[in-house]
């Protein structure tokens, strides 16, 4: 059960609280900031940790590795889709 709890329970609830973070900063400091934040990858961090607590962190190393490519890739996406729309 534990590993279950390590696995999907606290990075669920964690990245939740994040989400809820991102919200009321956008509530109180208006969207701009809120965007600001909200764009920022602080889940991906948290994922990252938990893939070092359960596998190691050589294979949470790897597993970042592929990050810059995968954020490149999202920004060629919304450009296109900022230009189609």
């Amino acid at each position: 059960m534990e590993s279950l709890l390590f696995q999907v329970f606290i990075p669920f609830i964690l990245s939740a609280l994040v989400v809820v973070l991102v919200t009321v900063i956008a509530e109180k400091f208006g969207t701009k900031v809120g965007g600001i934040f909200g764009t920022l990858p602080s889940t991906l961090v948290i994922a990252l940790i938990f893939i070092a607590v359960n596998e190691g962190p050589r294979f949470a190393s790897d597993a970042a590795a592929v990050v810059p490519a995968e954020l490149g890739i999202n920004v060629v996406f919304l450009l296109v889709f900022a230009l189609l729309v």
